[in-house]
């Protein structure tokens, strides 16, 4: 299976948003606990939902995917000789999320003074 195949995998663009998601909200609530001096088993707990809540998410991704194909949905409502063209949308959300998360780091070295990790 080659990139451009696996890219267009509903699971594998679940899988990849998750994931980028849930290091940006680790990201996030680090600084928010270091800044407003949280308990540090708040982080912890954070982590352990978002670790437990991965394989919910990509079993309910996995089932709609399946459920989308096996019913025949379409995509979209384009005329039968019109091709598809591949949504951007989803690799926007991507260099969002990841423009997000060095602004993060950049204000958590500039401003706090801590280092990455």
């Amino acid at each position: 299976m080659t990139f451009s195949e696996l890219k267009q995998k509903l699971l594998f663009r679940v899988a990849i948003t998750y994931t980028a998601l849930a290091w940006l909200i680790i990201q996030t609530i680090g600084t928010m606990t270091r800044l407003y001096g949280w308990p540090p088993f708040f982080i912890s707990g954070i982590i352990f939902m978002l670790i437990g809540g991965y394989p919910l998410i990509m079993l309910l991704a996995w089932a709609y995917e399946l459920t989308h194909k096996t019913r025949g949905w379409k995509d979209n409502n384009l005329p039968s000789g019109q091709a598809a063209e591949p949504g951007k949308g989803f690799y926007w959300m991507i260099a969002g999320i990841v423009t997000l998360a060095i602004v993060i780091l950049v204000m958590d070295i500039t401003f706090l003074g801590v280092g990455p990790g």
